[in-house]
């Protein structure tokens, strides 16, 4: 509920008349309509799945814009970041999608330690704003935010349905954009993650997607992106 309220009165602010879609698994049918039920403009899709891919790709189809932002349960937009991710995704052509830092994310090199920097007085926005002047190019994006344009995202084939669970379909994307001359930009804003944790990379106790992403791209989640740069 907190992430649809959010997403509405981000939208709303930026003068954004965004198709609100709300994707679920069929075994959490109850809970979402529930507490979905009072907001008459967020449509609510059910489907009988666990895998992300399969639940955003459904999203998709309901969406009509020529962007599609995909946010994870948990994810506060705010009005400052869409801004901002509109404005990099716009800036060319060539740019296939952009995405805001986070305080959870499922790989170290990416995480921005929000409490650290509260306890030590720093906004995690000001923080970003001193390192990051302009939005940088990344090797792959995660999906707990993610605008991309619908043309790119379908010209790539979007979210692989093999992946069974959550995790490697954003990785497995981002590739697939990579390999078609897109750009993938880091843009220097910062969306809080209620609720959630942060997966250690060596953590491989969750990894439905580790052979997948073997299987694929020869590259196991286990490495630092240095080598998977390299």
């Amino acid at each position: 509920q907190a992430s649809v309220q959010a997403a509405i009165a981000a939208c709303s602010a930026c003068s954004i008349a965004a198709d609100i879609i709300v994707v679920s698994s069929a075994s959490n049918a109850s809970v979402t309509q529930a507490v979905l039920s009072v907001y008459s403009n967020v449509r609510v899709l059910l489907r009988d799945t666990e895998s992300l891919a399969q639940l955003y790709n459904c999203g998709a189809d309901g969406a009509t814009g020529d962007a599609i932002l995909f946010l994870r349960e948990g994810v506060l937009l705010q009005k400052e970041v869409l801004q901002a991710l509109y404005k990099a995704l716009a800036a060319d052509e060539h740019i296939g999608a952009v995405g805001p830092f986070t305080n959870r994310t499922v790989y170290e090199w990416q995480y921005l330690n929000a409490e650290r920097l509260a306890a030590d007085g720093v906004e995690p926005s000001a923080a970003l704003k001193r390192s990051w002047t302009e939005p940088t190019d990344s090797l792959f994006l995660e999906n707990f935010a993610l605008l991309v344009r619908r043309d790119v995202f379908d010209g790539a084939g979007r979210f692989c349905t093999d992946f069974p669970w959550v995790g490697g379909e954003d990785i497995d994307l981002s590739f697939r954009l990579k390999c078609r001359g897109y750009q993938l930009l880091r843009v220097p804003v910062y969306l809080p993650h209620i609720d959630t944790q942060l997966y250690r990379v060596c953590d491989m106790v969750r990894t439905k997607s580790r052979p997948l992403l073997l299987q694929a791209w020869g590259l196991d989640i286990g490495l630092p992106e240095s080598l998977w740069q390299k």
